[in-house]
Parts: C-alpha cells; structure tokens; sequence
C-alpha cells in the first residue's frame, strides 16, 4: 500500500512486529502515535525504561526518544505517521498539548482494546482507500486525540531526568536542524529565542530560565555561539558571498551580519575568510 497524500499532507500506517523504532522522523518532519500491544521499552539519554503493559507513545519531530515494542507471543505494534497539514489546526493544537502532557501513556485493558480496535479499523480503510476512506481516516483520527485526552496519566515514567533537561534536549535538537549538512545549503528559519519557545509550546521567559539552568549559558549566548561557528565554516570551506552567508544565517542585510561576526570574533568576514586562505597557503 502507497502511502496517502490526502490535499497535499501526508499520512500512512503501519502494522509492525518487535522492531526497534526512532520515535521522530525528521526527514519528512512527521509526527506519530504509536500503539504498542505488549508494551516494550523506551530509552532517552541511554536510560532504558520498561513498559510493563500495552502503551501510547507520541512524538513530534523534535522527540530525542528511542522505543522498542514488546516481543510478546502476539506482539505487534500499530505506528500512524503524518505531517502537520493532516492535522490541520485544531488537531495540531489538539496533539501539541497531548505531547506536552504526557508522551507516553500506559493503557488499562479496556482501554488497550479500544486503541486496538480502531488502530485495525483504520488500517483496513487505508488498505483499500478510496475517496470516501480519506475521510473516514480523517475522523478516526479525529477520534484518536479525543480519546488520548480522556486517558488518565496512569504511569510515572522518568524518560526524562527532568522536565529542564527535556526542554533543553528538544531545544537542541531543534537548533541542529536548523544548520544545513555539507552541500546542502538552506536559509535557516527559527533564529530567535522566542522562535524556539514557540516551536517547544512553553514560553519565552521559561525557555530563558530552563537553557540557563542546564548549560549556564543564555539561550541567546548559545544560538550566537551557533551561528558564528556555521559562518566561520562557511567562510573557510565554500565560495558563497559574504551576503550569501548572511542571507543563509537568517541576516537580512549584509552589514547586520558583518557586526554581529566582528563584535563575537573580531574580525569582519572578508578578513576572517582572507585570513583562512593565507594560512592554507602558509
């Protein structure tokens, strides 16, 4: 079965056996609700967790964790996989506020067959899709999130040392996205904290406070840190312009770009970059 593109979004689901799985998938920036039958194990920061009974997991693409499904007799697990488009609106509001509540829900008997069943259900649609199936899909998803916010937190899961530590992960995350791999030059998007903040759901101030507590750095010291050490590659390994770097880094005028590299630095880009050349030559 081709995976679905419903008016331009995206959205699959997959039925799988015990299977290590990365709980975000950043190269298509999909979100995904996971339902694992018998349980399994999630790990973040190399902590292990075990999930002694049938689960929901949720994520989003900045999500760090690793889950595992449990290896039972009969043991599988059901992942939906989508973009914020499928979501629309309401249901990304509605999932963003699932995620920050609890990403990882234990499920009581009554609830595991319920999940389970509409997890089948909307599985079937989606093997025989047709124009009626996509709106059908729709609504189960629709279902779904209702029905995720009714669930209790029925489990005290520390996947995370704590809540500052979590932030802090995401946040860097997100931050190392934002720099593009060798060849493969793009405009960075998210450039100031409150960006950040916005994209993590929680507030400026508190974004401030937690990156400030875990590293001792501001959140502004630590994207500054960032960018002059993206330019300074940029500088040394590629021909672009000094305005090219600019623009890539999120400057709009070259001059703006020039003063903030001299003021962390000390030197304006055009020598930075002649000085690089000289010592190659030397």
């Amino acid at each position: 079965m081709t995976d679905l593109i419903i008016h331009t979004s995206y959205f699959c689901i997959k039925k799988m056996v015990f299977k290590p799985q990365r709980a975000f998938f950043s190269d298509k920036e999909l979100y995904s609700i996971a339902f694992l039958k018998d349980g399994g194990k999630i790990c973040y920061a190399g902590k292990n967790t075990l999930l002694d009974k049938s689960a929901i997991i949720l994520s989003d693409p900045t999500s760090p964790y690793v889950w595992e499904a449990g290896s039972g007799v009969n043991g599988f697990c059901y992942v939906l996989l989508f973009d914020a488009k499928f979501l629309g609106d309401d249901g990304a509001s509605s999932f963003s506020a699932l995620l920050k509540r609890e990403p990882v829900l234990l499920l009581s008997s009554d609830n595991k067959a319920f999940f389970e069943s509409i997890f089948q259900k909307m599985d079937d649609v989606f093997q025989t899709l047709d124009v009626h199936g996509q709106i059908l899909i729709k609504n189960y998803m629709a279902v779904v999130l209702y029905e995720l916010g009714k669930l209790p937190v029925l489990s005290d899961i520390s996947c995370y040392q704590s809540a500052a530590q979590r932030i802090t992960e995401l946040f860097f995350n997100i931050l190392d996205s934002q720099f593009p791999a060798e060849g493969e030059l793009q405009k960075c998007i998210l450039t100031t904290p409150s960006q950040y903040a916005d994209k993590l759901c929680v507030h400026v101030n508190y974004l401030n406070r937690v990156i400030k507590k875990v590293t001792g750095k501001t959140t502004s010291e630590i994207l500054a840190e960032r960018v002059v050490e993206e330019a300074k590659r940029l500088l040394r390994t590629t021909n672009l312009s000094i305005g090219e770097i600019g623009d890539i880094l999120g400057f709009e005028e070259i001059a703006s770009f020039s003063k903030f590299f001299r003021k962390r630095t000390g030197y304006c880009p055009k020598f930075f970059r002649l000085g690089c050349k000289q010592e190659m030559v030397a």
